[in-house]
């Protein structure tokens, strides 16, 4: 029940009730004419007229109000009203166009999508989340459907949950590489997924549909919303072809990863193919499943490796320690001693980085080290801040490496190489060189180069047999792995 007061221009009341009779419209009038909110700031009072959109209720009440001296109308559609819900689902919406209900996908039926919200309920009881994480892609083929898709379980990151489709592995890719806005990521032919939501982010027509036709929702975070966020930042919905294929996921994958999945001692999935037949609103349907579905290049990967061991994760430190946050320190009390081979240019570009080492705001140490090489490009710790902070993947890391090994060695030059070799790391204005060329290796390893990272480790070892950076630990790993034991 909707009361506008149109000389105000405000909503002056608002109850829901499941089905009211005219007794119950009745006391709601009276009791707002009596008893108006106080947060609106209105008298009690008496209007000259009550506008009412429902013939039955008009002539049920016209009598009742003509005994007050109030005057009863009947407008069939009241374009004030059509106007003020159309600006509250605006509103809901946050300003965007009204998301299409389920039934506007080409041939979608009330049977099928019956069946969706059933599978979808326990699919989300299920927690499958926990078995499969985001990153774990899955292969498909839904017969009759000839083409291969490709489908990962959403959740283990608690940010969405549900099934994500994908057309194409390329469309996979792209997900990794580095972009600037969310919608870069878009194939042409929308991202399309199954999003577990709270009501208030599906569509009115779809939460119609479930009071109307019962359809199973499995919790209030859990209204099942098949969906396909196209280029143009707005929402279809699929057709009836992709609500089948979705139920057929939502049967099978349970069984998959009841009878099918295994992991290894790491907890990793074991490579498997396999065939789950279900049942679904369209029939009888086998879903093949291979895992893993395809290889991401590494330089796709995400350019940050974390270890369990890192002192950086310790719960009693707050703001991590980093040595390069003294080293500033420690330039600025031998500078009088000892003249510094670097360029002007290049000593204030790293004077600006010692003040990003000691940073601890990420937003500022950026912009810091954006502004040493505005100050010389030649300044190569500004590029190692880049590689570990900036960088998405690990190509974007390893291109900031790569050009700054190139900055190290022409801010010291051909002669300091030939010269100093031996000393490296105890000489201030070679420790950024040396930060530059381990990373450069590190990369390396992780793309698999592993023959031109030993090289760069060796390298390493030369420059500095004293071997501050630990590089000798790195170095027995590597081998060791490859069995290269003398």
């Amino acid at each position: 029940m909707l009361l506008m007061n149109r000389r105000e221009g405000m909503i002056q009341a608002t109850n829901i009730v499941k089905k009211a009779a005219p007794r119950d419209i009745q006391k709601f009038l009276i009791k707002v004419m009596t008893q108006p909110d106080k947060k609106l700031g209105l008298q009690p009072g008496r209007p000259t007229k009550i506008i009412f959109e429902d013939q039955e209720l008009f002539k049920t009440l016209t009598p009742v109000l003509q005994e007050i001296q109030i005057r009863a109308i009947y407008y069939p559609k009241s374009q004030a009203v059509d106007e003020l819900v159309k600006e509250l689902e605006t509103y809901m919406n946050d300003g965007l166009p009204e998301i299409p209900g389920l039934f506007s996908g080409k041939g979608v039926t009330r049977t099928a999508s019956a069946a969706l919200f059933q599978a979808a309920a326990e699919f989300y009881r299920q927690a499958l989340w926990v078995q499969l994480g985001n990153d774990d892609f899955l292969a498909v083929r839904t017969s009759p459907r000839i083409e291969q898709l490709f489908t990962c379980v959403l959740g283990q990151a608690g940010v969405e949950y549900g099934l994500s489709l994908y057309r194409r592995w390329e469309d996979i890719e792209r997900l990794y590489r580095a972009h600037d806005h969310t919608m870069e990521i878009v194939p042409e032919g929308g991202m399309h997924s199954l999003l577990f939501n709270p009501a208030h982010m599906i569509s009115f027509d779809d939460l119609d549909a479930i009071e109307w036709y019962g359809w199973e929702v499995a919790g209030l975070q859990a209204y099942p919303f098949p969906c396909i966020f196209l280029p143009s930042e707005q929402v279809a919905r699929p057709d009836l072809e992709e609500i089948l294929c979705y139920e057929a996921l939502l049967r099978s994958i349970p069984e998959l990863v009841k009878n099918h999945l295994q992991k290894d001692q790491e907890e990793k999935i074991q490579p498997f193919e396999t065939r789950v037949t279900v049942m679904t609103s369209g029939g009888s349907r086998t879903v093949e499943f291979k895992y893993p579905a395809g290889a991401l290049p590494l330089e796709v990967m995400p350019a940050l490796e974390t270890d369990d061991w890192d002192f950086r994760e310790a719960e009693d430190m707050d703001i991590p320690f980093d040595h390069r946050m003294m080293e500033g320190q420690i330039a600025n009390t031998f500078a009088a001693l000892k003249k510094s081979s670097l360029a002007p240019e290049v000593q204030k570009a790293q004077e600006t980085m010692y003040k990003a080492w000691d940073e601890p705001n990420a937003a500022r140490r950026l912009h810091l080290a954006h502004q040493a090489l505005k100050e010389s490009e030649d300044c190569a710790d500004a590029y190692v801040l880049l590689a570990e902070e900036e960088a998405d993947t690990l190509e974007q890391a390893f291109q900031y490496y790569q050009e700054d090994v190139a900055a190290g060695e022409r801010a010291l030059g051909k002669r300091y190489f030939r010269e100093n070799a031996g000393h490296f790391w105890g000489l201030m204005e070679t420790r950024p060189y040396m930060r530059a060329l381990a990373g450069k290796a590190n990369c390396l390893w992780r793309l698999k180069r592993v023959d031109e990272a030993i090289e760069i480790y060796q390298e390493l070892l030369r420059l500095n047999p004293g071997d501050n950076q630990g590089i000798r630990y790195i170095l027995v790993d590597l081998f060791l792995g490859l069995k290269r034991v003398d």
